[in-house]
Parts: C-alpha cells; structure tokens; sequence
C-alpha cells in the first residue's frame, strides 16, 4: 500500500509539522554512537531519508548517499542536501557494493517492510553494503498489543501553503500490524488519507533478525524519541 503522506501536497505538510531541527539532538546522539563504534567512519548510506531531516545532520560529518522509494520526498531532500547522491528505490531492492562504513534508517521507516521475510531480505541488503566490522543504526515503536482498542493521536496545527492543517490520526495494534488512520483537517475540511500498515518489530524479535542476518548488537537503548516503546539499535557486520 502506498503511503499517501509522502506524495504530492502531503510532503508539504510532513516537512512543516515534523521539520528537521526536531531530529538535531537525536541525531547528536547517533553521530557520537558512531564515533564511539566507528570513529574512522566517513561513508554513510541512509535508507528511507524522507525530506531529509536525518540527512541535512549526517552531511556534516559523512559522505552520503540516500535512498527512498517516494520520488516526492527525494525531490524535497535534494533542496535542503547539498553533495549527496540521492537513489529512488525500496529498502528490499537496494544493492549496494560493500563501500558503507554506516548505514541508517530512522525513525519507524524499518517497520515499512511488509512482512518478516522483506525484514530479513533488507538486512541481508544492509549486510551486503557494509565494510568489515561496518554498523547498522535503526529506530522505531512497539507498543503492546490491544485487541479493539485505537491509540487516539492529536498533532499540533500547521500552516502549509496558506492553509492550516491539523491531523487526527488512529493507531491500533493488529496481528503483525500497526493499523492507522489520518484524518486531516484542511482548513475545516476533512481528508482521509491512506497510511500504510507498520510491521510490528519487538526487541526480541529485532534481536533474532539481526543475529540471523551476521549482526551483532552493540549498543541498546529506550526512550530514543521519549516513550519508553520507542527503541535504538546499533549492530555490528560480524559475518
């Protein structure tokens, strides 16, 4: 399903409610993780860079090159990232030689695998384009499964384009699912749009796909993003 947040209109309104600044002290954290890990590290690959919030931080200090599958994200990356290599293309189709000394895919765009054999299939992807002893960085939610209920989620209001915008959205855990729904209000009228399904990961099951696919983990770590279902992994290639 594709996602219709990260096409057409709605990249305009993505980029105004979460702009990049709000990624500035995470992705702080990240680059010292990676010196701590890899402090000879110099060339990173970005899965799923979105606009490019993570991207704009990683250019300071790598050379980068960035992938993501909406064509719309891309062209709104390329305005706010000078000197890096952009590449329409998904997380399970990628090849890259084994040039990467990182590779990171932030915030909950792992869970956009559509199953556990596409997550198995991207890491080996990851593997593949990794130096000796390279790392992995990725974050995303879990939260506990409940049967009927919807986690009820209000965002903060926005002008885009001279219109203001503001998104109800629904989540509810379903199976191997999050389920969501957004209702976005456009100035007093209301939109549905179509979210795509996020494959529920937990740190067992991360644990188990990373080890499965020659990683190891080297660093853990909770409340990445704030609450305590949102969680960091940095793995080591060892195989």
């Amino acid at each position: 399903m594709q996602d219709q947040l990260y096409n057409g209109f709605w990249v305009d309104y993505y980029d105004t409610a979460f702009p990049a600044k709000e990624n500035a002290e995470r992705a702080k954290r990240v680059v010292g993780l990676i010196k701590k890990f890899k402090p000879d590290s110099k060339k990173m690959l970005e899965l799923a860079c979105g606009t490019g919030n993570y991207t704009v931080y990683w250019t300071r200090l790598f050379k980068v090159k960035a992938t993501d599958l909406s064509k719309d994200m891309i062209k709104r990356a390329r305005r706010k990232c000078k000197g890096v290599t952009f590449k329409e293309v998904s997380m399970t189709s990628f090849r890259e030689p084994a040039v990467y000394d990182v590779v990171t895919c932030m915030w909950e765009s792992f869970r956009y695998n559509e199953n556990y054999r596409q997550v198995v299939k991207t890491l080996r992807n990851i593997h593949h384009a990794l130096k000796k002893d390279g790392l992995f960085v990725v974050d995303f939610h879990h939260f506990a499964p409940k049967k009927k209920e919807w986690f009820e989620l209000d965002f903060k209001s926005v002008v885009v384009n001279g219109k203001t915008v503001h998104e109800h959205q629904q989540l509810r855990t379903c199976g191997n699912y999050d389920i969501r729904k957004s209702r976005m209000n456009v100035d007093e009228k209301t939109v549905n749009v179509v979210r795509s399904p996020l494959l529920r990961i937990s740190e067992e099951q991360m644990r188990k796909f990373l080890a499965r696919t020659g990683f190891e983990v080297v660093h853990f770590q909770r409340k990445f993003v704030g609450p305590p279902q949102s969680m960091l992994f940095i793995a080591r290639k060892v195989k």
